[in-house]
């Protein structure tokens, strides 16, 4: 039977790994985990929500961004843990976001560039399924757009 976190501000059913509410950002780390089935939580709320995730796949790593956040990617960013030992990574490299049911990326004046199927980004660049992105020519990722 699927788990959920039932958020106890708004009765939101959120992945069971979520540790805040992806509707109202309440704290989730004490909220119950219960079967999905379980209609005694919230009989009257019916909410019915695909994510969609974006992937970065590295050959060493892989990275999962929530669509609920922008995200700045970079050694002194998310994925400082895999980028610090990139030293052509800028601290503060790209900005990832959803918007409209679309991932976008955008280079932040990053020493050496950020790149979308081997061409420089300029400005915002949307990610689609599979393809390429590369910060600098040190690292590379193929992309995945996953509904979750």
């Amino acid at each position: 039977m699927a788990k959920v976190r039932i958020c106890p501000n708004c009765g939101f059913e959120n992945e069971p790994y979520e540790t805040m509410c992806v509707k109202c950002l309440t704290d989730l780390t004490n909220a119950p985990l219960v079967d999905r089935s379980d209609k005694s939580f919230s009989e009257d709320k019916t909410v019915v929500q695909t994510k969609t995730f974006l992937v970065l796949e590295n050959k060493d790593f892989v990275i999962r961004l929530s669509p609920e956040v922008e995200h700045i990617l970079g050694r002194h960013g998310e994925g400082s843990q895999y980028f610090s030992k990139f030293p052509y990574v800028s601290r503060r490299h790209a900005r990832v976001f959803f918007k409209e049911g679309k991932w976008f990326i955008e280079d932040l004046n990053s020493t050496n560039g950020t790149y979308l199927n081997h061409r420089a980004i300029q400005g915002i660049a949307e990610l689609t399924d599979n393809s390429e992105v590369s910060f600098s020519s040190s690292v590379s990722f193929r992309v995945r757009i996953e509904k979750g």
